[in-house]
């Protein structure tokens, strides 16, 4: 990953190493680190995100899964964020995917698979997207749902 990046990584984690992310991808495509709250930082240069991140437009919600766990698209930048995004996830043009959050891992692999799809539908003649409606409800209800199995009792 660029130099830039990995100093992202540190000064997000607070100094701290960046951690190897347990995934079925190549480790030369992440790089990870845990923020303070516990939660994860993950920078995924994936092919299909890494194309997709050159092109500096949202990703469109063209998969229900991507709708649940990112929402109706993945925002796009053209220079990397000095500070780590308040969203779960970011293009950045040159860089691939920053997603954040205890789902980061999760997160870059949806958009993987966004990207593809749309990069494919759009050879194909257009890809089709969700409905903004749909897709803002898909997310809400996903957020409901997830929320409550994520709420542990209380001893």
């Amino acid at each position: 990953l660029a130099s830039d990046a990995a100093d992202f990584l540190m000064r997000t984690a607070g100094g701290k190493q960046p951690a190897r992310p347990a995934s079925a991808w190549d480790p030369s495509d992440l790089a990870s680190a845990a923020l303070a709250d516990g939660t994860g930082v993950l920078i995924s240069a994936a092919p299909y995100t890494l194309a997709w991140a050159e092109r500096a437009i949202p990703i469109p919600a063209v998969l229900d899964d991507l709708a649940q766990i990112v929402g109706i698209k993945v925002p796009s930048s053209s220079a990397w964020p000095e500070r780590c995004p308040k969203t779960e996830a970011l293009l950045v043009k040159g860089r691939g995917l920053l997603s954040r959050g205890a789902d980061a891992e999760a997160i870059a692999m949806v958009v993987e698979k966004a990207a593809r799809a749309a990069m494919c539908g759009e050879a194909l003649g257009g890809a089709v997207r969700l409905p903004v409606i749909e897709a803002a409800l898909m997310r809400f209800v996903y957020k409901q749902s997830y929320a409550k199995r994520a709420v542990k009792p209380a001893n």
